[in-house]
């Protein structure tokens, strides 16, 4: 038998495609990297409490954003900065 998620599962969701819809700014905070790429129009990824990166999420792998998380690549503080301010 397949069963259906329970609403409150959905809730979530449903409501943050309701607001990316009408161009609403969403700060989503995750460990689940799958959900991030899912979701995400940007990925900002931290490392021992720093900022390391900023990507446009487009055609971006776990493998690339993984070597940021495990702080083996940096962004310079330029890119980053240029990142968030677009």
């Amino acid at each position: 038998m397949i069963r259906r998620p329970p609403r409150s599962t959905l809730f979530p969701y449903t409501t943050l495609f309701r607001s990316r819809s009408r161009n609403a700014a969403i700060l989503l905070i995750s460990s689940n990297l799958d959900e991030l790429l899912a979701l995400s129009d940007k990925i900002g990824v931290m490392y021992k409490g720093q900022i390391v990166g900023v990507f446009q999420n487009e055609n971006l792998d776990r493998e690339h954003i993984g070597e940021y998380m495990l702080g083996i690549n940096r962004q310079s503080e330029e890119e980053i900065k240029q990142m968030l301010e677009v």
